[in-house]
Protein backbone atom coordinates (compact mmCIF):
# COMPACT_ATOMS: atom_id res chain seq x y z
CA UNK A 1 0.00 0.00 0.00
CA UNK A 2 3.05 2.16 0.76
CA UNK A 3 3.74 4.84 -1.63
CA UNK A 4 6.84 6.11 -3.51
CA UNK A 5 7.53 8.93 -1.24
CA UNK A 6 6.37 7.18 2.17
CA UNK A 7 9.42 4.76 0.51
CA UNK A 8 11.54 7.55 0.24
CA UNK A 9 11.15 8.49 3.45
CA UNK A 10 11.56 5.18 5.32
CA UNK A 11 14.34 3.55 3.13
CA UNK A 12 15.86 0.61 4.78
CA UNK A 13 13.99 1.93 8.11
CA UNK A 14 13.36 4.59 10.39
CA UNK A 15 16.06 6.11 12.82
CA UNK A 16 15.30 9.20 13.49
CA UNK A 17 12.34 10.70 15.57
CA UNK A 18 12.05 13.12 12.96
CA UNK A 19 11.83 10.65 10.25
CA UNK A 20 9.18 8.51 12.11
CA UNK A 21 7.32 12.02 12.06
CA UNK A 22 7.13 12.62 8.55
CA UNK A 23 6.20 9.00 7.65
CA UNK A 24 2.95 9.10 9.72
CA UNK A 25 2.24 12.62 9.03
CA UNK A 26 2.77 11.32 5.09
CA UNK A 27 0.19 8.30 6.26
CA UNK A 28 -2.35 10.97 7.94
CA UNK A 29 -2.65 13.24 4.85
CA UNK A 30 -2.54 10.13 2.34
CA UNK A 31 -5.68 8.64 4.64
CA UNK A 32 -7.33 11.73 4.92
CA UNK A 33 -7.78 12.07 1.38
CA UNK A 34 -8.43 8.84 0.77
CA UNK A 35 -12.14 9.32 2.73
CA UNK A 36 -12.77 13.33 1.30
CA UNK A 37 -15.76 13.34 -1.08
CA UNK A 38 -13.87 13.79 -4.57
CA UNK A 39 -11.67 11.15 -3.63
CA UNK A 40 -14.81 8.70 -2.78
CA UNK A 41 -16.71 9.75 -5.94
CA UNK A 42 -13.87 9.74 -8.09
CA UNK A 43 -14.59 6.73 -10.54
CA UNK A 44 -10.91 5.23 -11.11
CA UNK A 45 -9.65 5.30 -7.38
CA UNK A 46 -11.98 6.10 -4.87
CA UNK A 47 -13.86 3.38 -5.71
CA UNK A 48 -11.37 0.57 -5.52
CA UNK A 49 -11.56 0.81 -1.63
CA UNK A 50 -15.62 0.46 -1.46
CA UNK A 51 -15.40 -2.18 -4.33
CA UNK A 52 -13.22 -4.12 -2.53
CA UNK A 53 -15.75 -4.54 0.33
CA UNK A 54 -18.74 -4.73 -2.26
CA UNK A 55 -17.13 -7.78 -4.04
CA UNK A 56 -15.24 -9.21 -1.10
CA UNK A 57 -17.78 -9.03 1.56
CA UNK A 58 -20.98 -8.29 -0.84
CA UNK A 59 -21.75 -5.16 1.09
CA UNK A 60 -24.09 -2.56 -0.45
CA UNK A 61 -22.56 0.66 -1.78
CA UNK A 62 -23.11 2.49 1.53
CA UNK A 63 -22.67 -0.14 3.93
CA UNK A 64 -18.89 0.00 1.49
CA UNK A 65 -18.85 3.25 1.87
CA UNK A 66 -19.22 3.47 5.73
CA UNK A 67 -16.56 0.84 6.05
CA UNK A 68 -13.82 1.93 3.82
CA UNK A 69 -14.19 6.06 5.87
CA UNK A 70 -14.35 3.81 9.57
CA UNK A 71 -10.90 2.10 8.63
CA UNK A 72 -9.63 5.44 7.50
CA UNK A 73 -10.45 7.24 10.44
CA UNK A 74 -9.14 4.69 12.30
CA UNK A 75 -5.72 4.49 11.08
CA UNK A 76 -5.68 8.28 11.15
CA UNK A 77 -6.13 8.19 15.07
CA UNK A 78 -3.55 5.66 15.22
CA UNK A 79 -1.43 7.57 13.18
CA UNK A 80 -1.91 10.96 15.29
CA UNK A 81 -1.29 8.75 18.77
CA UNK A 82 1.63 7.50 17.62
CA UNK A 83 2.61 11.18 16.79
CA UNK A 84 2.07 12.61 20.36
CA UNK A 85 4.31 9.31 21.48
CA UNK A 86 6.91 10.69 19.18
CA UNK A 87 6.97 14.05 20.89
CA UNK A 88 7.45 12.55 24.69
CA UNK A 89 9.57 9.41 24.10
CA UNK A 90 12.50 8.58 22.03
CA UNK A 91 12.01 6.47 18.93
CA UNK A 92 13.48 2.91 20.24
CA UNK A 93 10.77 3.62 23.28
CA UNK A 94 8.08 4.09 20.42
CA UNK A 95 9.30 0.92 18.53
CA UNK A 96 8.58 -0.65 21.39
CA UNK A 97 5.62 0.44 22.73
CA UNK A 98 3.85 0.01 19.31
CA UNK A 99 5.18 -3.82 19.20
CA UNK A 100 3.81 -4.12 22.82
CA UNK A 101 0.50 -2.99 21.58
CA UNK A 102 0.36 -4.90 18.39
CA UNK A 103 1.00 -7.71 20.30
CA UNK A 104 -1.05 -7.42 23.53
CA UNK A 105 -2.12 -10.31 25.14
CA UNK A 106 -5.38 -10.81 27.55
CA UNK A 107 -7.62 -13.33 29.26
CA UNK A 108 -10.48 -11.07 28.51
CA UNK A 109 -12.62 -12.50 25.22
CA UNK A 110 -13.76 -8.97 24.68
CA UNK A 111 -10.18 -7.82 25.35
CA UNK A 112 -8.69 -10.35 22.84
CA UNK A 113 -11.68 -9.32 19.78
CA UNK A 114 -10.57 -5.00 20.19
CA UNK A 115 -6.65 -6.63 20.46
CA UNK A 116 -7.08 -8.87 17.28
CA UNK A 117 -8.94 -5.68 15.54
CA UNK A 118 -6.32 -3.58 16.66
CA UNK A 119 -3.46 -5.81 15.44
CA UNK A 120 -5.31 -5.50 12.12
CA UNK A 121 -4.89 -1.73 11.88
CA UNK A 122 -1.36 -2.18 12.86
CA UNK A 123 -0.85 -4.34 10.36
CA UNK A 124 -2.10 -1.85 7.91
CA UNK A 125 -0.31 0.84 8.99
CA UNK A 126 2.87 -0.94 9.69
CA UNK A 127 1.86 -1.82 6.00
CA UNK A 128 1.65 1.41 4.99
CA UNK A 129 4.52 3.50 6.37
CA UNK A 130 6.97 0.66 5.21
CA UNK A 131 7.54 -0.46 8.82
CA UNK A 132 8.42 3.15 10.20
CA UNK A 133 7.20 2.06 13.47
CA UNK A 134 8.84 -1.32 13.84
CA UNK A 135 12.20 -2.37 15.63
Amino acid sequence: MGSLEMAKIVGEGTTSTTQAKKALKLAIREYKHSITREYLDNKKRGIVGRKMYRDKWGYDELSAEVQWVGLNTQLIVVCEYFLRYLDTHTLAQTKKHFTKLWDAKTDNKYMREVNAHQKELFYRLNEHTEGALMS
